[in-house]
């Protein structure tokens, strides 16, 4: 497999213990610090037409436009339809059938702005407020546009995650086909405020991806993977540091055939400390220490997914090598998991 190959050529910036590589001259761990870097303030301007209000008293000498001040780092980062700011091209397909030229329009971006559908201030911000499941601007109304213009000119604040990921599938275009660097800086802050599971697990997996892609790796710094899938964060470790930590092997531990999750829930800190003792009886060091074999033996991919449902199948959903399927790792590890489960038992069973 092209991946597998690939995976083994990448660097080993961790080497792991004496029992495996028979040298007592190990490097440390690098430890990945996240960078709190603030992005650009500096602020422009954008006003929009309001609609309508219905007519009542305090509206009548309401302003016709509400202005909203994006820092320029956000606004790079926005698709717009129309206007000054467009930037946005549609992608079509044009095929012949016969004599007849057929064109077909790929579906719009979700997060494309149109300047000229209306907006509405009249009922405040909707914050709390949920704007359904695959949310597109075009299909908000005016309350909701108006509040998520509002929540761009601080993306830090709290919100329902529907905006969120409104936003975000604009990052994750230009992932793919715009400024990447940027997009990915500003992932890593929206992750930092706004905790969200399914977020969190399709915006490392579309961040990896572009990473890869574009042979980046100095920007895997950027992202907390230990808040991403089991699967990635399991071929993110053998590919930089070929080891797993305890809590690497916890996290992904279904994947090594390890259902019984009762100590895991009600004992974490034991049952990672006996696992750790464990790890340390085997391999001289609490983590285990991916080898090439195990990565010659992988046998099978997963499949990771971009959650912009705009992009087109091949440009949305990518397999990487499943560092699970390795039959000889699978064991070893299946193994220590259920001696550590049983470890636990006894040592409760003594208090």
């Amino acid at each position: 497999m092209e991946l597998i190959r690939t995976l083994n050529k990448l660097p080993e910036k961790l080497h792991g213990c004496k029992k495996h590589f028979g040298s007592d001259d190990r490097k440390k761990s690098v430890i990945i610090d996240i960078p709190n870097e603030p992005y650009n303030t500096n602020k422009k301007p954008i006003s929009f037409a309001n609609s309508v209000p219905v007519p009542v008293l305090s509206h009548s000498n309401a302003s016709s436009k509400s202005s909203f001040a994006i820092s320029n780092d956000i606004l790079d980062m926005l698709w717009f339809k129309n206007g000054p700011f467009a930037n946005y091209t549609p992608k079509k397909s044009t095929f012949n059938l016969g004599d007849t030229s057929i064109s077909i329009d790929y579906q719009e971006e979700p997060s494309l702005i149109d300047i000229t559908k209306p907006i509405d201030p009249s009922g405040g911000l909707l914050t709390g407020a949920g704007i359904g499941h695959f949310p597109s601007y075009a299909k908000l109304t005016p309350q909701q546009r108006y509040t998520y213009l509002n929540w761009l000119t601080d993306i830090t604040k709290m919100i329902n995650i529907g905006y969120v990921f409104l936003f975000y599938y604009g990052l994750e275009r230009h992932l793919l086909f715009g400024n990447m660097e940027k997009a990915i800086k500003i992932i890593s802050l929206l992750r930092k405020h706004h905790h969200n599971i399914p977020f969190f697990v399709y915006s490392a997996d579309a961040s990896f991806l572009a990473i890869v892609k574009n042979n980046r790796l100095d920007l895997l710094k950027y992202i907390d993977f230990s808040k991403s899938s089991a699967s990635i964060r399991l071929f993110l470790r053998a590919s930089t540091s070929r080891q797993l930590a305890a809590d690497d092997i916890i996290n992904a531990c279904h994947l090594f055939g390890f259902d019984d999750t009762k100590y895991i829930n009600s004992q974490y800190t034991l049952f990672k400390s006996t696992l750790e003792q464990k790890l340390e009886d085997a391999f001289a060091c609490k983590y285990y220490p991916v080898t090439s074999e195990d990565i010659n033996a992988i046998t099978s991919t997963f499949a990771a997914a971009i959650s912009n449902y705009s992009l087109m199948p091949e440009e949305r959903f990518f397999k990487l090598p499943d560092l699970s399927s390795s039959p000889a790792l699978r064991s070893k590890i299946g193994k220590i998991l259920e001696k550590t489960h049983w470890q636990v038992y006894a040592t409760l069973q003594q208090k």
